[in-house]
């Protein structure tokens, strides 16, 4: 009988042994669990905040290469303006810049009349306006789109087909002055012919002082004198 007891409150401390010995094992399981949770909270948290940190990075970097590449157009475009010569315009593409670029309607206008000078284009027939118009009114003129209304206009520069002699110089001088002589106040004398074959011939106030002269080449070019032969 005291074996049976024996043995009975041996078997009861085994199973007492073997309950706690899992409620240990399931405790450490419970632990291991909680931490390897821990861990990978932590690890995406810090991978979030990664993430986040080069996205905040790659837009600053965007930002400041847009800002740079915006600065660096700018100063092109500045030193590409100072670069160009408006008062001296010798090609259409240096014309074309500046018309179209950032200049003033003044020096637009210098730049138009400067081509013109030059040849590079012809001038057109737009008298008032911006020099964008005019520079389009001269690429109708060369086209053949319109006509020139300065082809229709007289040069003076030209020489005349007509013989210049004692009976039509004195017309020549007031085409020349753009009225007829003042004879009220002045006294012309009776032109003469001159070695080079021009004309020439004084006037004198009516106190009898010279007041200046007039010389009319064999083309019908004039020049006048001042009382002391300086041309003016």
């Amino acid at each position: 009988m005291k074996k049976l007891i024996i043995l009975f409150f041996s078997s009861m401390l085994v199973l007492a042994a073997c309950g706690q010995k899992e409620d240990s094992s399931s405790n450490d399981n419970n632990e291991e669990n909680k931490q390897d949770n821990k861990q990978k909270e932590d690890s995406k948290k810090e991978n979030a905040n990664k993430s986040a940190s080069n996205t905040e990075e790659q837009s600053t970097e965007e930002v400041t290469t847009d800002e740079q590449q915006s600065s660096e157009e700018e100063n092109t475009n500045e030193e590409e303006n100072e670069n160009l010569n408006y008062k001296n315009v010798t090609d259409r593409d240096t014309l074309v810049k500046i018309l179209y670029g950032d200049y003033t309607e003044e020096q637009k206008v210098i730049a138009y009349n400067s081509a013109v000078s030059n040849d590079v284009i012809p001038q057109g027939n737009v008298l008032e306006g911006p020099a964008s118009a005019a520079y389009e009114s001269s690429l109708r003129v060369e086209s053949g789109e319109e006509k020139s209304i300065y082809d229709e206009l007289p040069d003076d520069n030209e020489p005349s087909d007509e013989i210049v002699d004692r009976s039509n110089v004195m017309d020549y001088v007031e085409d020349y002055e753009g009225e007829t002589l003042d004879t009220d106040s002045y006294t012309f004398k009776e032109p003469e012919t001159r070695d080079d074959g021009s004309w020439g011939f004084a006037y004198y106030t009516k106190d009898g002082e010279l007041a200046g002269s007039y010389i009319v080449d064999e083309y019908g070019m004039v020049s006048k004198f001042d009382e002391d032969g300086i041309e003016e």
